[in-house]
């Protein structure tokens, strides 16, 4: 299940309890394919952490609130 996800270089990583390594499963701009990867890892955990989600313009993201759009396109598309 997903536990983290970080905002770095104008899109979002997500890290998984299931992961090999260091947790990482995967890094995209898209919110489809992001949506894809927590459905695949099995979903999200009950609290998932945010790392740079309201820093965008310091991380590659056109706005400061770039990552939160990103992840709310997510949320919905995995509520569906």
């Amino acid at each position: 299940m997903i536990t983290l996800i970080h905002a770095r270089n104008g899109g979002i990583r997500l890290h998984s309890d299931n992961a090999d390594y260091d947790g990482r499963i995967g890094w995209s701009k898209n919110p489809e394919e992001l949506a894809e990867m927590v459905k695949k890892d099995g979903g999200l955990a009950e609290f998932v952490r945010g790392v740079y989600m309201t820093k965008g313009k310091s991380i590659g993201f056109s706005t400061d609130d770039g990552p939160e759009k990103i992840w709310n396109e997510v949320l919905k598309l995995l509520d569906k």
